[in-house]
């Protein structure tokens, strides 16, 4: 079995903060929520932990878990203060198999 230990930055530019945390006048009608405009920056940190399993030579079993905290504009917007969380947990389970 190995692991790995790990940390991120993400930056984020204009066009995916505007895409996923501006509200724009429609949006803030149409969900109650302030209008938002997202700039670009650093959208967030995390830290992860992977483990792999390798079962024989060719099949192998990989876990992740990872903890985000939402920074800047991506934090501060509507859709995250009002309605969200800004730390994210994600996982995955993956099953590799190497020909």
């Amino acid at each position: 079995m190995s692991t790995r230990f790990g940390a991120s930055v993400t930056y984020a530019d204009d066009d995916y903060m505007d895409t996923y945390f501006s509200v724009d006048t429609k949006d803030a009608i149409r969900s109650r929520l302030k209008r938002y405009k997202a700039e670009s920056g650093i959208k967030d940190v995390g830290v992860d932990l992977m483990l792999r399993y390798s079962m024989n030579e060719n099949w192998s079993i990989r876990g992740i878990a990872a903890y985000l905290v939402l920074l800047e504009d991506a934090k501060d917007s509507p859709i995250v203060d009002d309605e969200g969380e800004s730390g994210q947990f994600k996982g995955s389970v993956v099953v590799i198999y190497n020909f």
